[in-house]
């Protein structure tokens, strides 16, 4: 699909890659992980034509189009229209039913295509230019850090439209759930050095623990403690992931909880009830259980560290 020959690329005296050989293939979907400042960006913008290089050669496959994504490019989206309007803008003759099932996707459901860009939030935004890409979808996609200022929903629903994405993806993100559900690539990215993984992320850092644990005795010791402390990082994101989504199922529950109980006391506020000794009785009976759940669901949100 795309490869790069023998490129070079400073930025000034600060080499980042040199004879870096590189090549996508049909359907991968990469990751690209490595320490700040390896050049994992440079890497994505070049295989995008977002920047020039030095010296090399980037090579396209036929008919390849690729589409490149990043939260730090601006006016990629036009304030005065709304989002149906820029979702069409694209250029592809999508059915308006199409067109509003990918924006539905994209939690832009029913009249909310009528919002204007202008008053869209940060994380509205990066949805709709994730929406557009798809609405008129490369065969090789780029995305640095597309998972920013998206909630879990957002981020599950992008994660739906990438499993479905035929083409090829090469993604950039500090969100481990995100890689280990889209990539089954890892490209390590160390100093100007690539080395490329078959499986997802949780396959790469077992192997980067097996290489770890081959080292010296010496740098053996140093290796386990960054391995270690890798896995608690990487553990805590999972919890923190796990405790934000039962956090947001509970509100949900709790608000039903609280709509249903404004609905009993609307019941209740009804002199006609009180004709019906059975129905009073069965009302009652349903407030104290709406009651008794609120309570503990309420107890729930507060162990889960909700207001």
């Amino acid at each position: 699909m795309l490869r790069l020959k023998n490129v070079h690329k400073a930025y000034g005296a600060n080499v980042v890659y040199d004879g870096l050989n590189f090549e996508l293939e049909r359907g991968q979907k990469m990751a690209f992980v490595g320490p700040n400042g390896a050049g994992k960006s440079t890497l994505l913008k070049v295989l995008g034509d977002i920047i020039p290089f030095d010296s090399g050669e980037r090579v396209l496959g036929h008919n390849v189009k690729v589409g490149y994504f990043s939260q730090h490019r601006e006016g990629q989206l036009d304030p005065r229209r709304t989002v149906l309007e820029e979702a069409t803008s694209v250029g592809r003759l999508n059915g308006d039913l199409f067109t509003r099932t990918v924006l539905g996707t994209f939690l832009f459901p029913g009249d909310m295509v009528h919002k204007k860009v202008d008053v869209l939030s940060g994380g509205e935004k990066s949805r709709l230019q994730l929406a557009k890409l798809l609405l008129d979808p490369p065969n090789v996609l780029l995305l640095d850090e597309p998972t920013t200022h998206l909630d879990l929903t957002s981020v599950e629903a992008l994660v739906e439209a990438l499993k479905k994405f035929e083409g090829t993806i090469c993604a950039i993100s500090h969100d481990v759930y995100f890689l280990n559900a889209v990539a089954d690539h890892v490209v390590h990215v160390v100093q100007g050095k690539i080395t490329v993984y078959p499986g997802n992320f949780e396959y790469f850092r077992h192997r980067q623990e097996q290489l770890k644990a081959a080292e010296a005795p010496v740098v053996q010791t140093e290796a386990q403690k960054a391995a270690a402390a890798e896995q608690n990082q990487y553990e805590a994101s999972k919890d923190a992931r796990r405790k934000a989504k039962a956090l947001e199922k509970a509100k949900a529950e709790l608000e039903r909880l609280h709509q249903e109980m404004e609905r009993i006391a609307e019941l209740m506020s009804d002199p006609a009830l009180y004709e019906d000794a059975a129905k009073v009785q069965k009302v009652g009976a349903d407030m104290e259980e709406v009651q008794a759940a609120l309570q503990l669901k309420e107890e729930e949100v507060k162990r889960l560290g909700g207001a």
